[in-house]
């Protein structure tokens, strides 16, 4: 299994990016695999610390564990 290290201050430079070329539009932020390695529950507060606040999981533990750490008011997509 290959380790990912994700860089925050790109991960919110990247956000940063896509919403000001977004514009209006509704961004999901992706989180799968334990947030690239970085965990679940610290992706999505990078993503939200940077204007993200609807978010896309694959299992439904992640679901789970994201309102557990007080992502009650996001949206959060099962795929």
């Amino acid at each position: 299994m290959r380790a990912y290290m994700v860089d925050k201050s790109a991960l919110a430079h990247n956000v940063g990016v896509i919403l000001a070329r977004a514009k209006d539009a509704v961004v999901w932020g992706v989180i799968k695999g334990n947030g690239y390695g970085l965990g679940c529950v610290e992706m999505a507060q990078v993503l939200y610390a940077h204007g993200i606040d609807h978010f896309a999981v694959t299992d439904v533990a992640e679901v789970r564990v994201l309102r557990e750490a007080g992502f009650d008011e996001c949206s959060i997509l099962m795929m």
